[in-house]
């Protein structure tokens, strides 16, 4: 059922992206100023990457559709908390009064920022707020953080494709960020307690990461190279960079595993995607806060199996044999807590005591 709006006057919808040079300043676009309530900060060349910033970007679509909000992006390039404060204080100079930042990479600017800035109220997504040498803090009275249980999503894909019957699989994440090795640990995790149901112990998983969100010839060369090599299923958790992927597994005849959102309508090569319930958790937070007149500042909150966060995207999955009852069986068992997955306590996929998979982890990989 759709809320209605509260609000006692509206805006124009204008989306604009306002693109940032290495040091953080703003392009000089010569448009009208115009007050925008929300502010989506990313640090991508694009939110259309068809996984995490576009589910973000969708939920706030999906939100002023209903209730007419001023919205805008603002984007980062350069990876560093001084950008993204830079972003933040643009947003807020552009009359922003709540401010989304999409990825863990924003957590410690959000934890100063929230202090800096007492009149804007912040939603960190896939982080929480912390120190500038990555010890978790609390989350301020204007600040709501969600976090999603990657390591439970990832625990079903590697458990679904080795059901399957695959046994040659991989694992390609973007940057090594928190929620991307947790995808890693978890796929690892699921294809071993696979194995050791169907008393398979001939699995492999070649693990990486890009160190980039963003598509490029080299990634697809790399994942080309992997297909050639006998991989048959790569589970890519790297934003932009899975298109190129795709690429590759259409030229080569393999198979993807999505992430983030249901990506089957990016190829006919992804089985099954690994899915966070981000749209609906953007877009539950903007009725609060517009329709409620409520912000549950203060909370981290983590989005799991128990309240249907994260899953597979059976209805579009292209997978023949492992199917709705298995995966209700296993995420049940998530759901539960009969199965518990390893996530921030691994240090290295190498060492998570999956004697059934081996896992070769390939360091410094060249894909600038």
């Amino acid at each position: 059922m759709k809320k209605q709006t509260k609000l006692a006057a509206v805006f124009l919808i204008i989306i604009a992206v306002m693109a940032f040079s290495a040091c953080g300043a703003p392009e000089e676009t010569g448009e009208e100023q115009v007050p925008y309530e929300i502010a989506l900060i990313s640090d991508t060349k694009s939110i259309e990457d068809g996984a995490f910033n576009e589910a973000v970007w969708d939920g706030i679509e999906s939100f002023v559709e209903e209730d007419p909000v001023s919205y805008k992006h603002y984007m980062t390039t350069e990876d560093s908390t001084r950008a993204y404060l830079k972003a933040i204080e643009e947003a807020s100079k552009g009359g922003a009064k709540l401010v989304i930042a999409a990825g863990s990479a924003f957590s410690n600017a959000i934890e100063r920022a929230q202090d800096q800035y007492p009149e804007l109220h912040f939603l960190l997504l896939d982080g929480q707020p912390c120190e500038e040498d990555g010890t978790p803090s609390q989350c301020g009275d204007n600040t709501v953080s969600i976090q999603f249980s990657e390591e439970q999503a990832g625990y079903l894909a590697g458990y679904a494709v080795v059901k399957e019957g695959y046994r040659n699989l991989a694992f390609l994440g973007g940057k090594e960020q928190p929620p991307v090795q947790r995808f890693g640990y978890g796929y690892v995790q699921g294809a071993h307690a696979a194995a050791e149901e169907l008393g398979a112990s001939d699995l492999k998983v070649r693990y990486a990461y890009l160190d980039t969100f963003e598509e490029s010839d080299k990634v697809e060369e790399l994942a080309e190279d992997w297909y050639s090599d006998g991989t048959e299923v790569i589970f890519a958790c790297a934003g932009a960079a899975g298109r190129s992927v795709m690429r590759a597994a259409e030229a080569c005849g393999g198979n993807v595993i999505g992430a983030d959102v249901d990506q089957s309508r990016e190829s006919e090569t992804v089985l099954v995607s690994a899915v966070k319930n981000i749209e609906a958790a953007v877009s539950d937070v903007l009725w609060e806060y517009y329709g409620d007149q409520e912000f549950a500042g203060g909370q981290s909150v983590l989005l799991d199996a128990e309240n249907a966060g994260i899953g597979l995207s059976m209805e579009s999955s292209r997978m023949k044999h492992f199917g709705k009852s298995e995966y209700e069986e296993v995420f049940q068992k998530l759901a539960k807590k009969t199965v518990v997955v390893k996530k921030d306590e691994v240090q290295n996929p190498e060492q998570m005591g999956t004697k059934r998979v081996e896992v070769q982890f390939v360091k410094d990989l060249e894909t600038d």
